[in-house]
């Protein structure tokens, strides 16, 4: 069985150089489990979680838009437990990230 549960986004204003525009979001965490925190830097988005049963599988999913391309979603790696999945490339976030329970 599969549950998703979906952060609560908020596009801010971010960096503007170069004619491109970086939007930095801002999470509210009351969709999110009190043990995960979301992290950005760069490109690079995380999802920690410290106190997942653990045979819990997970992972972090997004929908990006991958240079001046496409919007596609984005899974992170799945996680087994506590950890960390990550996507190491988000040129945009386009919509709010996800916890997802894969089993």
């Amino acid at each position: 069985m599969r549950t998703k549960l979906t952060l609560a986004g908020l596009a801010t204003a971010g960096l503007v150089g170069g004619g491109l525009s970086i939007i930095t979001p801002a999470y509210a965490t009351s969709g999110l489990p009190a043990d995960c925190t979301f992290s950005q830097s760069g490109y690079s988005l995380a999802l920690t979680c410290t106190n997942r049963p653990a045979n819990q599988v997970w992972n972090l999913e997004v929908t990006c838009q991958i240079t001046m391309g496409p919007r596609l979603n984005e899974p992170g790696n799945e996680v087994t437990g506590d950890g960390k999945s990550s996507i190491s490339y988000c040129y945009k976030l386009v919509s709010g990230a996800s916890f997802v329970i894969d089993s």
